[in-house]
């Protein structure tokens, strides 16, 4: 974390690039096929969350990140699945 704080970019996609599982986990058991969107776009918006959460991060430990990253990513997507035509829009324009 304090590699990507100092700006370091690969830092910020290593840290990335572990979190995806995460991420793709939390998405698959969140869509839902009848939802607006499909399920790449689902992930793509939690992927959006979780470069957000890297560069917002201001904890310090690994566990308090993917504790704080879940509830972010839980959030949006809350956010995504109780405002469908709100989500469809953001997504076609």
């Amino acid at each position: 974390m304090a590699l990507s704080r100092a700006g370091d970019e690969q830092a910020r996609r290593r840290i990335c690039g572990s979190c995806l599982r995460l991420v793709l986990d939390i998405a698959k058991s969140r869509w839902r096929s009848d939802g607006p969107l499909d399920l790449l776009e689902f992930v793509q918006e939690g992927n959006r969350v979780l470069m957000k959460t890297v560069t917002s991060f201001a904890g310090s430990s690994a566990e308090e990140f993917l504790h704080e990253l879940t509830l972010k990513v839980n959030s949006w997507f809350n956010l995504l699945v109780e405002h469908p035509q709100w989500a469809r829009e953001r997504w076609d324009r």
